[in-house]
C-alpha cells in the first residue's frame, strides 16, 4: 500500500512538471535585421555607432558602439503584457586589435525612456559594463571565435498591473567603456508565466487521473 501511494505521488509530480513545461514555452519576437546584415535596417544610432564587416557569430556584419555611450537601439512592434517574461540575448566582442572595451545592453520602452532599463519589483532587465573578450575576434585580419555568446537579460512583467503594460519593447546596445565593442546575433523571446494555482491544479488533476487508473489496474 505504501509503495502504491509513493508511486501515485511520483506520477502526480511528473504530470505536474510536464504541465508546467508545456504551458511556459518560449516564442521568438521579431527583430528587424538582428545580425546587422542589411545595413542595420531598423536600428537607430546615438553617438559613434554603426555597422562593420567582421562578424562574430552570424553572417558577415556586426554592429559597433564606441565608448562611452555610443548606442544602437530598436523599438519593436511587440508590446509588454502582464504575466510574461521577455528575454534579450546577444553576442558581445571587440575589434581584433582593440582592448578594454565594455558593453551594456538592456530592454527599455517608451515608458522608461531609452536611457533607462525596464525595472519593476521582479528586477531590472539590464547587464551593465560587461568586459568584451580580448584577442583575435573580428574584422579584417581577425578570426571569429573569441567573443562572449548568448549573454542574456530578462524582464519579468508583473502578473497583473505591470507599470509598462502596453508599451512597445525596445532593445539598447551601449558602448559603456573603452574604444569600441561589437554586437551580433540579437534575439528576443517571450515566455508566458503561468499562475502557480493553474499549473498546480492542471498537474495534480492529470496525476490523480493516471494514479487512479494505476490503482484500478493493480
Amino acid at each position: 500500500m505504501h509503495r502504491l501511494l509513493l508511486l501515485s505521488l511520483l506520477v502526480s509530480f511528473s504530470f505536474f512538471m510536464t504541465a508546467l513545461s508545456s504551458v511556459a514555452s518560449a516564442t521568438p519576437i521579431a527583430i528587424t535585421d538582428p545580425g546587422f546584415e542589411n545595413n542595420g535596417q531598423g536600428w537607430s544610432k546615438v553617438g559613434t555607432s554603426g555597422f562593420l564587416t567582421g562578424s562574430m557569430s552570424e553572417g558577415v556584419w556586426s554592429g559597433y558602439t564606441n565608448g562611452p555611450n555610443g548606442i544602437l537601439h530598436q523599438l519593436l512592434s511587440s508590446t509588454i503584457s502582464s504575466g510574461n517574461a521577455y528575454t534579450l540575448t546577444v553576442d558581445l566582442g571587440q575589434y581584433h586589435t582593440f582592448t578594454g572595451g565594455e558593453g551594456s545592453f538592456y530592454i527599455y520602452s517608451p515608458g522608461s525612456g531609452l536611457a533607462t532599463p525596464l525595472t519593476n519589483a521582479n528586477g531590472t532587465a539590464a547587464m551593465m559594463d560587461v568586459a568584451a573578450p580580448e584577442g583575435p575576434c573580428c574584422g579584417p585580419g581577425g578570426s571569429s571565435g573569441n567573443y562572449s555568446p548568448n549573454l542574456s537579460v530578462t524582464y519579468t512583467a508583473l502578473a497583473s498591473g505591470d507599470p509598462f503594460e502596453g508599451y512597445n519593447l525596445g532593445i539598447a546596445l551601449v558602448g559603456s567603456a573603452g574604444l569600441q565593442v561589437l554586437w551580433d546575433n540579437v534575439r528576443m523571446e517571450v515566455t508566458p508565466i503561468p499562475e502557480p494555482s493553474t499549473s498546480l491544479l492542471l498537474g495534480l488533476g492529470l496525476g490523480a487521473y493516471h494514479a487512479h487508473r494505476l490503482w484500478r489496474n493493480l
